[in-house]
């Protein structure tokens, strides 16, 4: 039976930085690697919302990225 392992997790957030000449909205993401496995997702959302409050431009969506590995 194969197991499976968590490897990495990593917080990615994305802003809305504005539009382009023909009024698209623009956007950028930061990821953020190296976050704790183990942490829930309540807190990483404390953390995300912690990193967005020093930002000047408005998040509009927090992702927690799970690599997982096989072993068999």
């Amino acid at each position: 039976m194969n197991e499976q392992f968590l490897e990495t997790t990593k917080l990615q957030i994305e802003f809305a930085i504005g539009t382009d000449l023909l009024g698209k909205p623009v956007t950028k993401k930061k990821l953020f690697s190296n976050m704790n496995s183990a942490a829930s997702g309540n807190a990483l959302k404390r953390c995300a919302d912690a990193i967005v409050s020093l930002q000047k431009h408005t998040a509009i969506g927090v992702k927690r990225l799970d690599t997982w590995g096989l072993e068999s």
